[in-house]
């Protein structure tokens, strides 16, 4: 099932049965959305291609907060395994006094 829609600019865009776009402007180029499922099921945008002058090019997309989520856990895991191996074993030396009160034979 394919609904076209006219812009005002002369564009074309179509809607398919999947949930993908594809738009056609008046100067010959073409957009296409692509759309994956996530692991919940949703419909999430992947990327787009672009056709212009016979030319194509994949435009993924990029979801920076994905991305920082994971540089951050990144991060606080590095930080904790640093940490508790300090714990564990300090690089400094042992400065407690010990006395020995064993008498010498």
């Amino acid at each position: 099932m394919t609904e076209l829609v006219t812009l005002h600019n002369g564009a074309t865009v179509a809607e398919l049965a999947d949930g993908s776009t594809v738009v056609s402007m008046p100067d010959g180029s073409t957009v296409i959305t692509v759309l994956g499922r996530t692991w919940r099921g949703h419909r999430r945008t992947i990327g787009v291609f672009s056709s212009t002058d016979g030319q194509s090019r994949w435009i993924p997309a990029v979801d920076a907060n994905t991305m920082a989520v994971i540089g951050t856990a990144t991060g606080f895991v590095a930080a904790l395994i640093g940490t508790l191996a300090v714990l564990r074993r300090p690089p400094w030396p042992d400065l407690s006094a010990r006395t020995s009160f064993e008498r010498r034979k």
